[in-house]
């Protein structure tokens, strides 16, 4: 009887440590799992801002293309119909503004502008109501103004 017991003992015992042992297995299989998960989720969004960081570098890209031959097309002729088109929407000054710094971006030296009347009498006018403003215009080189100093 007592081998019995002991018998008997011994079994529940191992039993025991048998059940802990799967439930320990069954803990690690799952904290395992969820960290499988955990990676596959994080390789899934790494994924995913590479595909939209290269989505949005072909953007700008495309558009830095865009750009350059929309200058490319308005500084090589810069009387064509766009330009008029939107030159239309604009207040008479601004035209006049832009027209003059247009000109004056395709000179070779700043010294061989020529100057609209209309142009020159806005910069005299500017120069005699507020002196200290066409200096200070002047030197930002904003509007691209002659010099009467």
């Amino acid at each position: 009887m007592e081998k019995q017991a002991m018998c008997s003992a011994v079994g529940e015992s191992l039993m025991r440590s048998v059940q802990e042992s799967k439930k320990e297995l069954a803990v690690q299989a799952e904290t395992t799992f969820k960290k499988e998960q955990v990676r596959a989720f994080a390789i899934c969004a790494v994924e995913k801002f590479k595909k939209e960081d290269y989505k949005s570098t072909v953007l700008r890209e495309k558009y830095k293309r865009d750009l350059l031959s929309l200058k490319k097309k308005l500084s090589s002729d810069p009387s064509n119909a766009l330009l008029s088109e939107v030159l239309a929407e604009l207040p008479p000054l601004q035209q006049l503004a832009f027209r003059t710094a247009l000109q004056s971006m395709k000179a070779k030296s700043s010294r061989g502008v020529r100057y609209d009347c209309g142009w020159l009498l806005s910069c005299l006018l500017l120069k005699i109501s507020s002196p200290r403003v066409y200096r200070l215009m002047s030197r930002m080189k904003n509007p691209p103004s002659s010099n009467f100093d």
